[in-house]
């Protein structure tokens, strides 16, 4: 399977509001909304449940890659200080 380059929508909100760049983190973050936290798509969402579910969707990976159930992401091991205040 192809590495995507190129962020989508939902992707380049994620990117604005939490400060992460990197697209498998991204990706990663989008869809723990979809599967995880919403169990549904993200169209219906207001701004701010979306803005608030990036967020937490950030603190479930990070809760679940102490654990050790997944990998860390790879903005986290690249900038420690990105959204550290969580």
């Amino acid at each position: 399977m192809a590495k995507q380059t190129q962020r989508g929508y939902y992707e380049s909100r994620i990117s604005e509001i939490t400060g992460f760049q990197n697209v498998e983190d991204l990706i990663r973050i989008e869809e723990c909304m979809r599967i995880d936290l919403f169990h549904s798509t993200l169209d219906w969402l207001s701004a701010e449940q979306f803005d608030k579910g990036a967020f937490k969707a950030i603190q479930v990976l990070r809760l679940g890659a102490e654990m050790g159930y997944w990998d860390h992401l790879n903005s986290d091991q690249e900038d420690s200080n990105n959204v550290s205040s969580l």
